[in-house]
């Protein structure tokens, strides 16, 4: 259940939908591990286990750059919202750490509800509350490129 980048999803701040971008690409790799399980066994194997942590290692470590990205730039323009915002990005690193863990209990069954949660939650974080900011950060990365 891979998602594809839509024109919709687009901001207008080429940093944060380049970023967006990636996010959905780690997503879609992760989503195309799960793919190559073996037939008819809930076990991975150890190539795959090794694919599978470093996408999840890939995906902790780019969230929580983007996170910064975002954070700096709605304290920088004193987004009204920033305190909500960030709570949401917090809440998201608590799912995807219960995630890995899930992950290593479960396996094949977690990467699956792992795949659905950062499919639905990117879409809707995305088109919902960094939605909310695109006026504020605009004029953030605007200014940087003059």
């Amino acid at each position: 259940m891979s998602i594809e980048w839509r024109k919709e999803y687009e901001l207008g701040i080429n940093i944060i939908d380049y970023q967006h971008q990636r996010l959905i690409t780690i997503a879609n790799e992760i989503d195309a591990i799960t793919q190559r399980r073996e037939t008819g066994n809930d076990q991975l194997s150890p190539e795959t286990e090794k694919l599978i942590e470093t996408s999840f290692l890939n995906l902790i470590n780019y969230y929580n750059y983007h996170f910064t990205i975002e954070e700096m730039a709605m304290e920088k323009c004193n987004y009204p919202e920033f305190s909500d915002h960030q709570m949401a990005h917090d809440k998201f690193v608590e799912k995807i750490h219960e995630c890995y863990k899930k992950y290593h209990k479960q396996h094949f069954r977690a990467l699956h509800e792992t795949v659905e949660f950062l499919n639905a939650w990117l879409i809707d974080h995305i088109m919902v509350e960094d939605r909310k900011y695109v006026t504020e950060l605009s004029v953030v990365f605007s200014s940087k490129s003059k």
